[in-house]
Order: structure tokens, then C-alpha cells, then sequence
């Protein structure tokens, strides 16, 4: 199977913690582009590493 552009792919164990990677849901907020550009600065401010993109 492909992975296709806008879908997750998760571990198909338990609670999604562990397994055969499949197609899974994605978490609750996981597309929130607010909280994208949050955790793209800290990514930013931890590592020191400006992403230009």
C-alpha cells in the first residue's frame, strides 16, 4: 500500500503505540496549523536552527 498525501500512518498495534505501520486516524489537533507554527519555532529555538523554507 501507497502512502498517499493528507493520511497518517500509525503503528496498527495497541493504542497505536506499537506495530505493523497502516493507515490510522489521525490524533485529535494533529492538523491545527496554529499549532503547527508553534511547535515548528520551538523546533526552531531548541536546536538553534533556522528551517527557511
Amino acid at each position: 500500500m501507497a502512502a498517499l498525501s493528507g493520511r497518517f500512518i500509525g503503528p496498527a498495534g495497541r493504542d497505536q503505540t506499537s506495530g505493523t505501520p497502516k493507515p490510522a486516524k489521525l490524533p485529535t489537533g494533529a492538523d491545527d496549523p496554529a499549532e503547527g507554527r508553534r511547535l515548528w519555532a520551538a523546533s526552531e529555538q531548541l536546536t538553534g536552527v533556522p528551517f527557511d523554507l
